[in-house]
């Protein structure tokens, strides 16, 4: 009888032990549970910050956008000088006046695409999910602006030419000429800045891309 006892004890021993084996598993997994909550944490965080990074980065896109748009107004503003100076001579005055009001409706074009830009940069800042298509799309309108302000120069240097031309039509067209000359240059000049600040745009948009594409693999 002393011996089953005995055994009983034992057992129940045994069984205690296994209880706070138990319980010392469950504390593991808990600690665990915890650890992996830490972790959660710490991975939303850095979410939150990639998220306001691409909201920097879009408003950078906004201001460029802004910054098109001023340039395109200045282009207006020298094609319709062009206008003006086409007018004063007389051999070739209908001639130059065209080429200013193409170089004046290339200005406006450029000033529409800036404008663009720029509400494609203000879509970009609200996004959330779709980042990485905003970011495509933002670059494909800045490669158009890009290709515009290419056009503006083509047509600057297209000026520039036809100017060349009235300075050598007569003695008496040649201060007139060499006028317009100078203005056709200066729209050339306008237009190769045109080009500069859309490249700029351009890499923005490339940039904004490489982010929704980090967001989307996170």
């Amino acid at each position: 009888m002393g011996e089953r006892v005995t055994s009983v004890g034992e057992s129940v021993t045994s069984v205690g032990e296994s209880v706070t084996s138990v319980r010392e598993s469950v504390t593991n997994v808990g600690e665990s549970v915890t650890s992996a909550g830490e972790s959660v944490t710490n991975m939303g965080e850095s979410v939150t910050n990639v998220g306001e990074s691409v909201t920097n980065v879009g408003e950078s896109v906004t201001n460029v956008g802004e910054s098109v748009t001023n340039m395109g107004e200045s282009v207006t503003s020298a094609g319709e000088s062009v206008t003006s100076a086409g007018e004063d001579v007389t051999s070739a005055g209908e001639c130059v006046t065209r080429v200013g009001e193409s170089v004046t409706n290339m200005g406006e074009s450029v000033t529409t695409a800036g404008e663009r830009v720029t509400s494609v940069g203000e879509s970009v800042t609200n996004m959330g999910e779709s980042v990485s298509t905003a970011g495509e799309r933002v670059t494909n309108v800045c490669e158009s602006v890009t290709n515009m302000g290419e056009s503006v120069t083509s047509a600057g240097e297209s000026v520039t030419s036809a100017c060349e031309s009235v300075t050598n039509m007569g003695e008496n067209d040649t201060s007139a000429g060499e006028c317009v000359t100078k203005v056709g240059e200066s729209v050339t000049s306008v237009g190769e800045i045109v080009t500069s600040r859309c490249e700029r745009v351009t890499n923005a948009g490339e940039h904004v891309t490489s982010a929704g594409e980090s967001m989307t693999r996170g």
